[in-house]
């Protein structure tokens, strides 16, 4: 096998340094950081409220210590608290209520 494509083959790619958005794991970590937001900070009571296992619960506050967003006694950080305020407010944010249906007043332009 030639040279060049040997360190093609046995190149992999660097694992994601976040959760990728809308990701299982992204969701499960937000879920984490909105109990800890609710003073919820002991790993026992967070998997019960979760219904995460105990080790899933403390594999996502290591990735939250990696990540900056808490500290070592499980309280949020700054950055952890912003986040937590961004979390409500996209989940507090209403959509629309309408009766009448939606017509669009121009179609999309093309790229």
């Amino acid at each position: 096998m030639p040279d060049d494509l040997l360190t093609l083959f046995a190149m992999t790619p660097a694992p994601p340094r976040e959760p990728q958005a809308g990701s299982l794991g992204a969701e499960r970590l937000g879920r984490v950081i909105d109990l800890l937001g609710a003073k919820v900070h002991d790993e026992l009571r967070i998997a019960q409220a979760s219904d995460y296992s105990v080790a899933e619960v403390r594999r996502l506050l290591a990735l939250a210590l990696t990540l900056g967003l808490v500290t070592p006694t499980n309280r949020l950080t700054d950055s952890g608290r912003q986040e937590w305020r961004r979390r409500k407010a996209i989940a507090e944010t209403p959509l629309p209520n309408r009766d009448e249906p939606y017509y669009p007043r121009s179609l999309r332009a093309g790229r």
